[in-house]
């Protein structure tokens, strides 16, 4: 498990090898993650946008930029957590991904909140 935190914002990211969903034979790695957001800043926060940077074994790059999480923007109040899981196809056996979260303080103020890098391999 990564963790990664800013603006008191504390970032777990945790992957894991789907061979039940993946294909090798078709250049096809599914990973699954595992994330967890916790708000231990003095005010709420809202994530508002996910942007994912996901580079495979051959250097290819994938740009995700989306809003939200799992099509919510949750709102976390002080010592808040949000968790979910998610997917990402590779296709080579392994790679990186690492991104951040653009979120808003209680004063509609920006953040930027870093999402640690994770190795996904099988």
């Amino acid at each position: 498990m990564e963790m990664e935190g800013s603006h008191n914002v504390l970032v777990e990211a945790s992957p894991r090898f789907a061979p039940e969903h993946s294909d090798p034979k078709q250049g096809r790695w599914i990973f699954i993650y595992s994330i967890r957001i916790e708000n231990q800043s003095e005010g709420p926060i809202r994530i508002l946008v996910r942007h994912w940077e996901i580079v495979d074994s051959d250097g290819d790059k994938n740009i995700i930029d989306d809003e939200g999480v799992v099509g919510c923007q949750p709102r976390l109040d002080p010592g808040e957590s949000f968790e979910y899981e998610s997917f990402c196809a590779l296709p080579t056996a392994w790679g990186t991904m690492e991104g951040h979260y653009m979120a808003e303080d209680r004063y509609g103020q920006p953040m930027h909140v870093p999402i640690p890098r994770m190795h996904l391999h099988p």
